[in-house]
């Protein structure tokens, strides 16, 4: 009777996780608030809300990145969001810097800090193989929510540019992960991710 019961409860975990995971990947808003309710729970723990790069923003200092990511409730998933919305976010703001505040407004990506410099780190820092992130990294959960975020800052973007623009961006956007990333396999795999889903 125990083993039997076992079982039953080894039946029900799988499914219950999957659900959770499922929530949090619906779409970019709801990513962005996985990652804003780990944020401010782990916060107060590891006392970097009050990193002095921040100017009040949600993000934190590189050094803090694998103590955060570890201690989140989802390492894997939580590594791909950050990997992908900090790329995101620092593209825009680099190459569109005349509409960064409307959609920095409209995603509200976190930040992560070079340390001891100021600035931002690259976003390569997540999948960095000196450290063995790249060992850390899951390219398949990197994939869909690279396709989720894409397709979401995508139909934003075209809603105010033309098709030409919208080229413009996608070509800008594979220039940047070449210059971001290693070649490969980092770069030749996200440049393939983008090719496939930034319609």
């Amino acid at each position: 009777m125990e083993k039997k019961i076992r079982k039953i409860q080894g039946k029900g975990l799988g499914p219950t996780k999957f659900k959770i995971k499922n929530m949090h990947t619906k779409d970019t808003k709801t990513l962005v608030n996985f990652f804003k309710n780990d944020y401010d729970i782990l916060g107060r723990d590891l006392n970097f809300c009050l990193n002095h790069y921040n100017n009040n923003e949600r993000g934190f200092c590189q050094c803090f990145s694998e103590k955060f990511i570890e201690k989140s409730s989802d390492s894997k998933l939580m590594r791909s969001f950050m990997l992908c919305s900090t790329f995101f976010d620092q593209f825009f703001y680099t190459h569109y810097r005349s509409i960064y505040t409307e959609f920095s407004n409209e995603f509200n990506f976190p930040k992560i800090y070079a340390h001891g410099m100021g600035g931002h780190a690259s976003p390569s820092w997540f999948v960095y193989k000196f450290h063995g992130y790249d060992k850390k990294a899951d390219w398949k959960n990197i994939r869909d929510i690279l396709e989720i975020i894409s397709k979401d800052i995508m139909d934003w973007f075209k809603i105010k540019h033309s098709d030409e623009e919208v080229l413009f961006l996608k070509e800008t956007m594979k220039k940047e992960v070449k210059q971001e990333f290693e070649e490969y396999p980092d770069s030749v795999l996200l440049i393939h991710i983008l090719e496939k889903h930034i319609n």
